[in-house]
């Protein structure tokens, strides 16, 4: 069985030393001994198995994009069912691991897979009232990936205060918030290519299986429109009640900062399209950036702490 870089190497032979094991909580150094070989096993089965359903899903996916409407809708209701079983797979791996010690552990690669999870979630729950399936072929590999990555390279502890409801709940309201924009961004990218392809009027294959452009356009939109609205929430709820949520005042530091300007860049996205009409290559430019913005907040600053200068 594959060991995992960072937990496995380490919490099966850890001296109780919570400076050395990355599963230990400050508060309880041997909180990880409740982590043995046989619940590593089984988490490791998990996302195997969740890894695989991902790509089976992805299959799908493109199946579901065949020439017949009857094929479609066999392939579609296919790819729903081992969504729901690769969810509860991934999602119950994350469980073991999110839950060990008195606070959760969002070590950098644990939560990279956790927002896939998220993604993912969102993916299925969006694509029962809109035509977003094409998104799984951008979607589903990428959650493959991910689920590896928080698998094999875990990375160091990060357990944030999470005492009450209420932090919970705005942690868990930003996850919504990225995972609608990752959204954004992956119809963005097919929209892109979809311009692309009618300006040289070659489309063909997958792409004339796409929904229309203006179709395309109005889902981008309203993606864009909701995760802006729950990131809106996420920052006034933590500028605004920071001391209760974490328990320490309010520190504009750059996360805050990263995420304020990603705010402001997807306002301006949002109020270019309602005032100037703005669509096509401008709404897909503006979405990339103002979402690698976003994403440098979220996990681009831990990334370069954890990973890059660690190494």
């Amino acid at each position: 069985m594959i060991r995992r870089q960072f937990l496995n190497s380490d919490f099966l032979n850890c001296p109780c030393d919570s400076t050395l094991c990355p599963i230990a909580t400050r508060s309880n150094p041997a909180s990880h001994c409740v982590f043995d070989q046989r619940t590593s096993n089984l988490t490791d089965s998990l996302n195997i198995l969740a890894v695989i359903a991902y790509v089976a899903a992805t299959a799908l996916t493109i199946r579901s994009m065949g020439p017949t409407q009857t094929q479609g809708k066999t392939e579609l209701k296919a790819l729903r069912l081992v969504l729901v079983v690769g969810l509860f797979l991934h999602g119950s791996a994350l469980a073991m691991v999110l839950g060990v010690g008195k606070s959760p552990n969002f070590a950098l690669g644990t939560t990279v897979s956790s927002v896939a999870w998220i993604i993912v979630m969102l993916f299925l729950v969006s694509s029962l009232r809109a035509p977003l399936t094409s998104l799984g072929i951008l979607v589903l590999p990428t959650a493959a990936i991910a689920t590896l990555v928080g698998w094999l390279y875990p990375g160091t502890l990060h357990a944030p205060a999470l005492g009450s409801i209420a932090a919970k709940s705005h942690l868990l309201i930003a996850g919504l918030s990225f995972g609608l924009l990752s959204l954004a961004v992956a119809q963005s990218i097919l929209l892109f290519f979809l311009d692309r392809l009618i300006r040289n009027k070659h489309p063909a294959g997958f792409w004339l299986s796409l929904p229309p452009m203006e179709t395309m356009e109005l889902i981008l939109f309203r993606l864009i429109f909701s995760g802006f609205t729950l990131l809106t929430v996420t920052l006034i709820s933590g500028m605004v009640f920071s001391d209760r949520l974490f328990g320490q005042p309010f520190v504009l530091n750059h996360h805050v900062t990263l995420a304020v300007l990603a705010w402001l860049s997807f306002a301006v996205l949002l109020g270019g399209h309602r005032l100037f009409g703005w669509r096509g290559r401008t709404a897909v430019n503006w979405t990339l950036a103002s979402f690698v913005i976003l994403a440098l907040g979220y996990f681009g600053t831990r990334f370069i702490l954890e990973v890059l200068l660690s190494n």
